[in-house]
């Protein structure tokens, strides 16, 4: 099997060889943890609101990029079960169009809803992971090397933020 040829913005994971993204922190086939990733590149020389302004838009991308994948899929794959009932309804002699029209939609409804659940829960997801993957580490390596505290940090994120970002949610149960 022969790899894609790297273009400049793309790396090989040197686990696996699979050809990645350059921003990628995981290799998606092994696992692989790609070292020379930084989230927040030269996060030394930002100052505290821009390190905890992109410590969040982080966390809120990359649930927002996992909840609009599996809102996606599921809304496509969803799709399948609702032409079949249709189908097999069909078949069995339902031959009114309006009572499978009305079935129909009340499938497309009821899967639309499971699918939201579905993509909220992946959200919640990649940003629990993201946070103790990347953020995480992150925080205690700018805490190190700067003279700032924990609770000198907490208190900037908790002014600095609104009620539902992503990245105040986790520093709030750190904090207790």
């Amino acid at each position: 099997m022969t790899l894609p040829e790297k273009q400049p913005e793309e790396r090989e994971c040197p686990s696996c060889g699979r050809v990645l993204k350059s921003e990628f922190a995981f290799c998606p086939s092994c696992g692989e943890t790609l070292s020379d990733t930084s989230v927040f590149a030269g996060f030394e020389d930002q100052d505290l609101a821009e390190f905890i302004t992109s410590a969040n838009q982080y966390l809120s991308e990359s649930g927002t990029n996992a909840a609009e994948s599996a809102f996606g899929l599921g809304c496509y794959l969803g799709f399948i079960p609702v032409v079949l009932l249709i189908l097999i309804l069909f078949l069995f002699g339902l031959r009114n169009w309006i009572i499978l029209a009305l079935i129909g939609l009340g499938a497309v409804l009821i899967m639309t809803g499971i699918v939201a659940l579905l993509s909220r829960r992946a959200r919640a997801t990649n940003i629990r992971t993201a946070y103790y993957r990347e953020v995480e580490p992150q925080i205690e390596s700018y805490l190190n090397k700067t003279s700032i505290t924990r609770g000198e940090f907490f208190s900037a994120v908790r002014e600095l933020l609104p009620e539902d970002a992503p990245l105040l949610e986790y520093i709030k149960y750190r904090s207790e």
